[in-house]
């Protein structure tokens, strides 16, 4: 068992710096019904207190069914986000992996595993996801508007069929401006409708900056008091 471990810190080691790989190493393997998923469990928890949850969705090069690759590289940077402020801001985080497109039933039944042996606060559930795990939120949001209360979408958008849904939810988007992947033009659409539908949504574009932008959002020290401060339906 011991050497079995190995592997798995230097790969994390390999992939994202070295403090955050320590900080990684405390999520717990889980799976649900075959979705693999790892599991933060706040610091000191007790079980007369109820805690918020942050629901982490990767991008594209976190698929796999290893359950470790969804915490590689910038994938691994937003979750130790969470981690490394557990003193202030105590909370559950989830990081399901998918090796194709994240299911939004799937993460929906993590989250109900999740409540159902730990107390969480269900009012109090966000959501971060980049690229892949960006789309991946409104798929969450389309399936059950009132699961999140909040959510940080990284250099993915929406359409404009989405904005009904999308617009109850406070959102914080990040995109960098030479985007190739997903060209900004189609963020700027998106957070344009949803201003117009009355919609305060924040956005922050990157000059200069394409895709891959975890390293960046990690710097904004805002975001987690942000997400935070928003409390949704029971």
């Amino acid at each position: 068992m011991r050497f079995a471990v190995l592997p798995l810190i230097v790969a994390l080691a390999a992939l994202v710096p070295q403090a955050a790989a320590q900080d990684l190493q405390r999520l717990l393997k889980r799976n649900s019904n075959g979705t693999p998923y790892r599991l933060l469990v706040p610091d000191n928890y007790d079980g007369k207190r109820s805690y918020p949850l942050v629901i982490f969705l990767h991008g594209g090069g976190g698929r796999g069914t290893d359950n470790e690759q969804q915490l590689g590289e910038g994938n691994g940077l937003l979750v130790d986000l969470f981690v490394t402020a557990q003193k202030q801001f105590p909370c559950f985080v989830i990081a399901p992996q998918t090796a194709t497109r994240h299911d939004a039933a799937a993460v929906a039944r993590i989250v109900d595993d999740v409540s159902a042996g730990y107390r969480v606060d269900r009012t109090r559930v966000y959501a971060i996801g980049q690229s892949l795990g960006g789309y991946g939120i409104f798929d969450l949001i389309e399936r059950d508007p009132n699961l999140i209360a909040a959510a940080v979408v990284i250099s993915a958008d929406s359409n404009a069929g989405r904005v009904p849904s999308a617009r109850r939810i406070p959102m914080w988007f990040f995109h960098g401006e030479r985007d190739s992947l997903f060209p900004v033009a189609g963020v700027r659409r998106f957070v344009a409708a949803l201003r117009a539908a009355g919609d305060a949504v924040k956005y922050t574009e990157y000059s200069g900056e394409g895709h891959g932008l975890a390293w960046l959002v990690v710097r904004e020290k805002g975001i987690v008091p942000w997400l935070f401060g928003f409390t949704g339906k029971p």
